[in-house]
């Protein structure tokens, strides 16, 4: 799939990361996505001059990870990670970064479920004298969605934040913070996560609304400084679209991995 057509179209994927600091950014890494049927295609990788130790297959997930891993092998200082729904929607990068013992505040989809209470795990027991034991677990507490839940909230749940400056004056949201648990089900494990939500009113009058989950806690952030993290990927998003619309990084056709690489090189 292609985001620049909208479809699925002859194209090259790769995972970015960029460095920000205030309102300044820029591109500092990346990773070209091999698909699997590449990986399996020895010739083709030949061709295309991919060298041996990079025809492994992996995630754009694994690739995020391996991205972070070398920004750190590379000394470079960061105060937390930062990603969109894709990214912020996977239980297991989330939780690399926690083991990583870094901070992160990564963005999430509407439909993200998540417990307002810690449920436990359990094995339910067999219907009858019959029928199968069950093998799945079952959380003993309901969860939903984080639409769902910020529909419940009352106006006093909310709290107005002015977060920083822009060309238009300042940008002021209404902010909500709170624990909830989220089931990792590829470990079948409950893990916590801060929910920050952010409520703006858009030009139209309508509210548009923003869900992040991150590790950190109101023991040591405030709520201005959890909102100013959030806010942040403005100006990462504002260094790829420069990148792709002045610097011409989704307009070229390289054939061959090291023209890739050095085509990105030279575009950041």
């Amino acid at each position: 799939y292609c985001g620049n057509v909208g479809k699925i179209s002859n194209s090259q994927v790769a995972v970015f990361s960029c460095l920000s600091n205030g309102e300044f950014a820029s591109m500092v890494d990346a990773r070209l996505y091999l698909p699997l049927d590449w990986c399996n295609d020895p010739r083709r990788c030949s061709e295309a001059g991919i060298p041996d130790e990079n025809r492994i297959f992996k995630t754009k997930l694994e690739l995020a990870v391996d991205i972070i891993k070398q920004q750190i092998k590379n000394g470079v200082s960061f105060e937390f990670i930062g990603g969109d729904g894709y990214y912020g929607n996977d239980a297991n990068l989330a939780s690399a970064i926690n083991r990583m013992g870094y901070l992160y505040m990564l963005d999430i989809h509407s439909d993200q479920k998540i417990f307002t209470q810690q449920p436990d795990l359990v094995l339910p027991e067999r219907k009858g004298p019959q029928g199968p034991f069950p093998k799945k677990l079952k959380a003993t507490t309901q969860d939903i969605s984080v639409t769902e839940y910020m529909k419940n909230l009352e106006d006093c749940d909310w709290k107005k934040i002015v977060v920083r400056n822009t060309a238009k004056g300042k940008l002021t949201g209404e902010y909500h913070f709170a624990r909830v648990f989220i089931w990792n089900k590829s470990l079948d494990q409950i893990e916590p996560r801060m929910l920050v939500i952010r409520r703006t009113m858009s030009a139209k009058n309508t509210a548009e609304i923003k869900y992040s989950f991150t590790n950190a806690n109101l023991e040591q952030y405030t709520h201005e400084g959890l909102a100013y993290m959030q806010a942040q990927r403005f100006f990462v998003e504002h260094c790829i679209k420069e990148a792709k619309q002045i610097l011409g990084l989704d307009q070229f056709y390289t054939r061959k991995w090291l023209a890739w690489q050095h085509q990105v090189a030279l575009n950041f």
